[in-house]
């Protein structure tokens, strides 16, 4: 049996119902506190650590200003890295962290290590550094600290005396990870324009409609996120949004055209995801098929820019999206359902490194795409299509998007229902997979403390 990790769904449950909180939109973002990963030689144990306030250094200046008192948590450092805290935390730029650590946990310990020399444990009141020129912004998600050498320096411990020496004199550095990167929430109320001295929207808009038969506009009203969004109103055949990032001279890179293309790092970021709402009477394909489908262009870095996709470099992606007249996640990943030009019987695999260039990684890569709402799964014109928050992020924890990708869900608040959605590996057709949720993020839950979802052993359709 395939375990299917849904962090997505929790992801989608939690934004359905709170979706304003966590301060995003107002300058004080929701980070997440993390423990980094770490390797260690066979004589180092554990680390638990009762962390009890964050403390920050404005840049340019002496003291550590800026303090926020947690409840006291203990964290036991993983080798594949923790989550331990959500906070949230102002807008700024720091150039030092310290975590204060206490005795006011459960165990009554600020600290305890277990190597091969036994078990050490103290009750002082201590402080861990770590320096990083941190610029916390609204996209700010992830707060990384290094543990890495405070592992190695603790392998040899001997003594609670030497662990409390360790631990003060201990100097680390902390790092802003792969923060989620905005590609548009249309806050601007009005649609960015890549060629402003053209008339003609196709080539004027950087969003534009691939049906001439459609109309395309800033909404102003229910919108997923905020107060705007875009509404793409289709009169005949399939709706069609095109982000089109074409100066009239290139094709630039989509990554240019973020809310904060500065913030962008090559070979970081393996995922995107927006918002779509579609009319409540949208068909759903059959089992097997698909109603809404993204086109993906990929360039490699030496290829002309007088083309978005190298010359024929076009993936796909499949979705079967639920006409509730409701928000629906749309997710995605570097596994194509196919390639344009192949069959799509074939299987391609998670494709990570498109062009097959080190450092040039899936959505470095991506110049141009389009959104395709299927004209068979339209029952009515005119139908109105709505559009919010496309952004691009990094998924850290490891998931198998070799064998589970394309995910897609919403919430139905009107009939308390979740509807996931994901692609399996064409080979794989008896491979059952099975569904579990939790109320919190279940990487940091684990698997067997998430709770099977009613009717969530589901088999492959096997066409």
């Amino acid at each position: 049996m395939s375990r299917l990790v849904l962090a997505f769904l929790l992801a989608v449950l939690s934004s359905a119902c709170t979706k304003n909180e966590g301060g995003t939109t107002t300058g004080t973002p929701l980070l997440e506190l993390n423990f980094s990963a770490y390797s260690s030689s066979p004589s180092f144990g554990s680390l638990a650590l009762c962390v009890s306030e964050l403390h920050l250094r404005p840049a340019g200046l002496t003291g550590f200003s800026v303090v926020y008192s947690l409840t006291p948590t203990e964290v036991t450092v993983s080798k594949t890295g923790i989550r331990f805290k959500d906070l949230t935390i102002a807008t700024g730029t720091f150039s030092e962290a310290k975590l204060k650590l206490s005795a006011s946990c459960a165990s009554g310990q600020s600290a305890q290590v277990s190597n091969l020399n036994g078990n050490y444990a103290i009750t002082d009141e201590l402080e861990l550094r770590f320096a990083g020129l941190l610029t916390v912004s609204s996209a700010s998600r992830k707060l990384v600290f290094d543990v890495q050498d405070l592992v190695l320096a603790l392998e040899p411990v001997a003594s609670a005396a030497a662990l409390a020496g360790l631990i003060q004199q201990f100097h680390g550095s902390v790092d802003l990870v792969n923060p989620n990167l905005i590609l548009d929430d249309f806050e601007s109320g009005a649609i960015r324009q890549v060629q402003p001295s053209q008339t003609v929207p196709r080539f004027r808009d950087l969003w534009n409609f691939g049906n001439q038969d459609n109309t395309l506009g800033i909404f102003n009203g229910a919108c997923y996120l905020s107060s705007y969004c875009l509404r793409q109103i289709a009169n005949s055949g399939p709706a069609i949004l095109a982000f089109y990032p074409n100066n009239g001279l290139i094709w630039q890179w989509m990554r240019e055209y973020l809310q904060q293309p500065a913030m962008w790092k090559t070979d970081s970021y393996n995922r995107m995801r927006f918002w779509l709402k579609t009319p409540a009477d949208f068909a759903q394909a059959a089992a097997g098929g698909y109603n809404v489908s993204i086109t993906v262009y990929l360039r490699g870095t030496a290829e002309s820019t007088l083309t978005r996709d190298g010359g024929d470099r076009r993936y796909v992606y499949m979705y079967n999206v639920p006409g509730t007249g409701g928000w629906h996640q749309i997710g995605l990943d570097t596994h194509p359902s196919w390639i344009a030009g192949g069959s799509t019987e074939t299987e391609y695999g998670d494709r990570p490194y498109p062009t097959g260039e080190s450092g040039h990684a899936f959505f470095d890569a991506i110049t141009s795409f389009q959104v395709e709402a299927q004209a068979g799964a339209i029952q009515s014109y005119p139908a109105t299509f709505y559009f919010d928050h496309f952004e691009v992020y990094r998924e850290s924890r490891v998931e198998n998007v070799e064998q589970v990708y394309g995910l897609h869900g919403s919430f139905d608040s009107g009939t308390n229902t979740l509807s996931l959605g994901w692609l399996r590996s064409k080979p794989e057709r008896t491979i059952t997979h099975e569904v579990r949720y939790a109320f919190s993020d279940i990487h940091a839950l684990g698997w067997d403390n998430a709770t099977p979802a009613p009717g969530g052993s589901v088999s492959p359709n096997p066409d």
